[in-house]
Order: C-alpha cells, then sequence, then structure tokens
C-alpha cells in the first residue's frame, strides 16, 4: 500500500487509530517489562526500550496479520517510530524548571537510570553511596514510595539518551496517543472529520496538560489516561465498532488500566470509578443473553486479571511495599506516620471550610497560587473576566486556586448549561446516547463529590471532561437536527463555548512558547559553563535534580557551598558558579 492510499478517507480514520494503539502497547510493555527484570534484579537498561519496541511491533503484526497488509502495518510501524524519535528530540530541548520535577521526579528518573531497584533497595541509601551530590531523605520519602511507571519509562528512555530531559517524551507520546485514540473513536461515531479533529484537539490539550506540558508532573497524563480509559471502555463495549478485534479492546483496556492505577495513588481511584458504572451498564444489556453467568465470570475475571497486573506485579514496589512495611498501601498519604501535604499548600481559610466550598471558591476564583502561609483567601470574580496577575500565576504547573486557567469559570458555567439543555432534546432523539452520557457523569459527579480535594485542578481531571461532552452534545444535535433553528442554536452555543475554551487555552500556548525562549538562554549557559575554567557551582535552591543536567552535559563540575564571590547564575537563578 502506498502512502497515498493510506490517507485516502476510508484508510485514515484505522491508520490513525493504529498510531495510537502501537503507542500505548509501547507504553504499557515498557513497564512491564522494566518491573519484571526488577524482579529479577535488573536494573534499567538499553535493553528496556529495544524490547518493548521488538514486542510492540510483533504483538501488532499479529492482531493485524489477517486485516491489512504487511506494507500497510510497516508504514503505521515506522510512522510510530518516526514519531517517538521526534518527540524524543523535542522533550531533550525542553527543561523541567519546576520545583516537583527537579526534586523528587528528577531524583526518581536519575537514581532508576543510575542502577536503583525500587523493589529491594531504599532510594536514600542507594543514593547516598552511589550518587551523593543529589541525595536527599525528603526527596526519597516519595520516590520510595509513590507509583512509578512515568519514572521507569522516562529512565529507560534516559538511559539510551543521556538526557535526563528525553524521558518527558512521555507526556508527549500520551498527548499523542490520546489525539489519535478519541479523532478515531469520534470518526467512527459518524462525526464530522472536522468535528472529530475539534473534539479530539480540546480533549488531548486541557489545561492541565499545557499548564505541565515542560514538566514531569503527572498530573496531565492521569487526565489524559484517565479520558482514554473512557473511551477505550465505550469502544469494547460497543459491538457496533469493528475496526478492531473484542481481543485488542481487551488489550486496549488493560494497557490504560494498569498504567493509570501505576501514575499516582488517586489513578486507582479513578480507574475503579470509570470502569465500574460502564461494567454495570453491560452487564445490564447483556442479562437475558444466553449463558449469561458465563458471561458474566468471564467480564469479571479478565478486570480482576488486569487489577491484579497493575496492582501486585507493576505496582509492587509501591502498593504491595507499603502493606507489608507500613500497613497501607498507600503510605506516606495515608494509614500511620502519614505526612500531610495538602494543608500547608492550601489557602488558610480553607481549613475551617467543607469539600464544596472550596470547590466553588476555586473554580470561580481569580487564578492564584495561595498557599497556607501567604495568609490570603480566594478572590471571587465574575466569569470571562480576566486580570494581568492571572497570567504569571498560569505559568505555574500547579497553581491551587482557579488552577484550570482564568477563564475555566466561564468554560465550566458554558458547559454545565449546554448539557442541562442538550440532554433533554437528545433524549427525545436518541435515548442510547442519552444513556450513555448519563453513565459517564455518574463518575464524574462521584469522584469530584468523593474527593476531598477536588478544589485543586491537579487532582480534578473529570472536570475537564464535562466541556468535551458539552461540545460533543452540541456536535450531535447540529448532525441530526433537522430544524434549522435547531443546527443555529447548536452553531452559536458551540462557537461560544469553543472559542472561550480557545482562549483559555491559548494563555497556556503562550506561556510555553515564552518557556522555549528561557531554554534558549539556559542552553547557551550551560554551554559558558562548560567551557568555564571554573567547575565549582553551588544549588541556590533544594532542586538537586538540575545536576543530572549538569552532569549530562559532561561537565566534571565540584558541588560546594555557596559564596560571596560567586555571582553568575544559572537555570533561573538556580545554580551559582
Amino acid at each position: 500500500m502506498k502512502i497515498k492510499e493510506v490517507l485516502k478517507d476510508e484508510n485514515t480514520t484505522p491508520f490513525i487509530l493504529d498510531l495510537g494503539i502501537i503507542t500505548l502497547f509501547f507504553i504499557c510493555i515498557n513497564i512491564l517489562s522494566t518491573t519484571a527484570l526488577q524482579f529479577l534484579n535488573v536494573a534499567i537498561n538499553g535493553f528496556n526500550v529495544v524490547f518493548s519496541a521488538i514486542l510492540s511491533i510483533i504483538l501488532f503484526m499479529v492482531l493485524r496479520d489477517k486485516k491489512y497488509s504487511i506494507k500497510r502495518n510497516s508504514i503505521c510501524i515506522l510512522s510510530a517510530f518516526l514519531i517517538f524519535v521526534i518527540l524524543t528530540i523535542f522533550a531533550s530541548n525542553v527543561y523541567d524548571l519546576s520545583e516537583d520535577g527537579n526534586t523528587y521526579h528528577k531524583t526518581a528518573i536519575g537514581s532508576l537510570k543510575n542502577g536503583w531497584n525500587p523493589l529491594y533497595e531504599d532510594n536514600y541509601e542507594f543514593n547516598k553511596e552511589n550518587i551523593p551530590n543529589i541525595s536527599n531523605e525528603k526527596n526519597s520519602l516519595w520516590v520510595n514510595h509513590y507509583p512509578k511507571a512515568t519514572w521507569n519509562i522516562a529512565a529507560s528512555i534516559y538511559y539510551i539518551t543521556g538526557n535526563i530531559e528525553s524521558g518527558k517524551v512521555i507526556t508527549f507520546l500520551t498527548i499523542f496517543a490520546s489525539l489519535c485514540i478519541s479523532y478515531a473513536y469520534f470518526a467512527i461515531k459518524k462525526m464530522k472529520k472536522w468535528q472529530a479533529l475539534l473534539l479530539s484537539l480540546v480533549l488531548s490539550f486541557n489545561p492541565l496538560v499545557l499548564a505541565q506540558l515542560f514538566t514531569y508532573y503527572v498530573d496531565g497524563i492521569m487526565a489524559l489516561y484517565i479520558y482514554m480509559l473512557v473511551l477505550a471502555l465505550l469502544v469494547l463495549y460497543d459491538d457496533s465498532i469493528e475496526l478492531i478485534s473484542k481481543t485488542e479492546k481487551w488489550l486496549l483496556v488493560a494497557s490504560i488500566i494498569i498504567f493509570v492505577m501505576n501514575i499516582k495513588f488517586t489513578g486507582a481511584f479513578f480507574a475503579c470509578l470509570f470502569t465500574i458504572p460502564f461494567y454495570i451498564l453491560d452487564l445490564i444489556i447483556n442479562k437475558k443473553v444466553e449463558k449469561f453467568w458465563k458471561y458474566f465470570f468471564v467480564q469479571t475475571a479478565l478486570f480482576a486479571l488486569i487489577v491484579i497486573i497493575g496492582i501486585l506485579l507493576v505496582g509492587a514496589s509501591s502498593y504491595v511495599k507499603n502493606t507489608i512495611f507500613y500497613k497501607n498501601p498507600l503510605y506516606p498519604l495515608a494509614g500511620e506516620g502519614k505526612v500531610d501535604i495538602v494543608t500547608t499548600m492550601q489557602p488558610e481559610s480553607f481549613g475551617s471550610k467543607n469539600r464544596f466550598v472550596k470547590l466553588f471558591e476555586s473554580l470561580f476564583a481569580k487564578t492564584e497560587n495561595i498557599t497556607y502561609e501567604s495568609g490570603d483567601d480566594p478572590q471571587l470574580k465574575i466569569p470571562f473576566t480576566i486580570e494581568d496577575f492571572e497570567l504569571e500565576n498560569m505559568r505555574l504547573p500547579d497553581s491551587r486556586i482557579g488552577g484550570y486557567g482564568a477563564l475555566y469559570s466561564a468554560i465550566f458555567v458554558l458547559s454545565l448549561v449546554t448539557i442541562v439543555i442538550s440532554m433533554i432534546f437528545i433524549f427525545k432523539k436518541d435515548k442510547a446516547v442519552f444513556t450513555i452520557i448519563c453513565v459517564l457523569l455518574i463518575p464524574i459527579i462521584l469522584t469530584t463529590v468523593l474527593l476531598e480535594e477536588a478544589w485543586w485542578a491537579r487532582y480534578s481531571p473529570q472536570l475537564w471532561i464535562l466541556t468535551e461532552i458539552a461540545i460533543f452534545n452540541l456536535f450531535f444535535l447540529f448532525n441530526t437536527s433537522n430544524k434549522k433553528i435547531g443546527k443555529y442554536l447548536s452553531a452559536l452555543a458551540f462557537v461560544l463555548l469553543f472559542a472561550t475554551t480557545i482562549s483559555n487555552n491559548y494563555l497556556y500556548c503562550k506561556l510555553r512558547v515564552d518557556d522555549i525562549k528561557v531554554f534558549r538562554g539556559i542552553s547557551s549557559e550551560i554551554n559558558v559553563l562548560k567551557e568555564s575554567d571554573n567547575k565549582d557551582i553551588s544549588l541556590n535552591s533544594p532542586k538537586v535534580g538540575i545536576l543530572f543536567n549538569i552532569e549530562d552535559a559532561n561537565i566534571d563540575y565540584t558541588l560546594v557551598e555557596k559564596n560571596d564571590s560567586q555571582e553568575t547564575f544559572i537555570y533561573n537563578w538556580q545554580i551559582v558558579y
């Protein structure tokens, strides 16, 4: 099959879907193989990435053997490989300057790349002996106990490239997979091509992702995996979707659930609450099928197997070890001796308010990074308004208040109003679509109500799905309405909601472009340090992860205490020499 044949309308959607599937298979196989090797006490090495790529290709070719030609499948694999290389090169040239990224995230990734085995070794003790300059007991607390999926794959890529920033490609790969999976799903469900494209862009380039785009923060990644889980479950239980087999549908769901449970602790919570409603709906729909109990046991057993692999195998270094040694799988965030990471991170006034008041104030307040020590309170504002200081706070990857952006209060209101009104008309037009949307709304509501800290945007990725549902509903009504007035009103509502959404996201994009200008300066300064006769440097902050960047540039530095004669700063005033 020639490339021009692949780009024909009837071939485009399957090809794009396959690109997303290959990417997700590669990520999941990398995590599974890395963990399996750690059980055998084999440290991360170049084999992890090469083996994952080869096994992903073999699995894909086996699944596609009888459906498409070898030439077509080879083009798909080559395209995925080229995209991986391009995204890795890009990730290598943008710097994570964040606090969390340069404390415990890079500590974990650098330790893994240098031979640390989280199953059998304590991170602090390993670093004291092998990487003394970055050893920090506080950082190692999180590194030892947190889920390690993103760290493992980042470290395996770091091992090959020799650049710690290259591991951030996991973020770009996840965005790419999300774009492919979401576009393909909406195109398969008879959305117009431009509608499928806009829906996939809104879903994949959401504020959480854009805020954390150049960092090792994992909230944006988890948001995308939750969104892809919803789409994968819809595909799994929709027999009208025949582009992929039932086996591949289950592999897709498994790949996503296993990974999302090991991104961060709340991943297991989200995976559970988003999966159960669809699982129950499917059982209700099939309650009258022949051999129902066999069907029930097979479905249940498959999900149980996925959870076992995710928790007991991939999550062994976090969930299992935490349970064995600290009697709680979520240690140090829960159980005896837990560490409170929220009180000092929220406005002081939040200590006396319930979760619903905090959520309301955060959604409808000006975007600010208010902490306990500041003594400030959230400032409520009128939706659609922006103040200059909000833009500066949007620069941060984890703004506490108004964390979805300066215009999100308007987006939230428009989304809710659109959903409520549109659902009335959808109920009359297509009760099946109405039911699916209601089932999807259940976990969104539950996760928002049950999460104590839902006010912090980074902990509430489910809220963005409301905007996606609102736009989908408007497209659905526009496409199915027989009256011009219905089409006009749908189009008008879409323009208002989409324009507000794009405006909010544009502000984030502008800030990321500004970041790239800063990165250029950092690269120049690292080169200056490399050529300098003085290689004595000192940290001006606790961001020890920056030292990996210095080492990756082959700078043979000496870490010394800061003194008054050191006046040259690099890394945004984090290192002096």
